[in-house]
């Protein structure tokens, strides 16, 4: 009876988390060991040919043009 008492505190204080919601849920691309505030390095060399297009917000909303 005295072990059934401490198993039941036990679990008391050591709840098992109860996941509500799809929100609650880990997600697995939250991984503690990537930084997300990294900025990685850009050498200019990796895009030689530059941009294909310009794309202005004039040209895609014409009847915003100043």
């Amino acid at each position: 009876m005295a072990e059934e008492k401490s198993l039941n505190v036990n679990e008391e204080l050591d709840p098992k988390r109860k996941h509500k919601g799809k929100h609650d849920k880990p997600k697995p691309w939250d991984d503690p060991s990537i930084d997300h505030w990294k900025i990685e390095k850009f050498d200019p060399e990796w895009n030689q040919s530059g941009l294909l297009e310009v794309s202005t917000f004039s040209t895609l909303f014409p009847q915003y043009r100043g």
